[in-house]
């Protein structure tokens, strides 16, 4: 953060928002992760069997946080740093889509709206292939 923000700008760490925990896993090389089984959008319960989190504790971990900080700050544009796998299953959690979009690039920025206790979806940001995904309203699961 101390490399994107001007010089003397406060930010705050979260706890919430750290990246998934893999537990044994932790710090090993990701050649060790479970081969993906067909249809399976995560390694779901996983590294619970290794001491780790499941990608449901990581995801209802990352929306209470996230959810919790929303309704505490003031400002039209808040900025969220958080790591790939998280961000991945945060956004499964959330079901805005018909169908995932499957992107998860590299330094991905996810964008969302926020109002009123619900999330919303704008568009995923590739900053590496230089790629905006703009989310659709057909492309969005309807909400009630």
């Amino acid at each position: 953060m101390e490399l994107i923000l001007p010089s003397g700008q406060t930010y705050t760490r979260l706890k919430g928002l750290k990246e998934w925990n893999f537990g044994e896993f932790e710090a090993q090389p990701e050649f060790l992760n479970p081969k993906r089984q067909p249809g399976a959008k995560s390694y779901g319960d996983y590294f619970v069997a290794y001491s780790g989190e499941s990608a449901d504790e990581v995801a209802r971990r990352m929306k209470e946080s996230i959810t919790n900080t929303l309704e505490k700050v003031e400002g039209d544009n808040i900025l969220m740093v958080s790591h790939g796998g998280a961000m991945w299953v945060l956004y499964l959690l959330l079901d805005l889509l018909k169908e995932p979009v499957p992107i998860m690039p590299n330094c991905g920025i996810y964008e969302y709206t926020y109002d009123n206790g619900q999330f919303d979806i704008v568009q995923i940001i590739d900053p590496i292939a230089e790629k905006n995904y703009r989310i659709s309203e057909e492309e969005k699961n309807v909400r009630n």
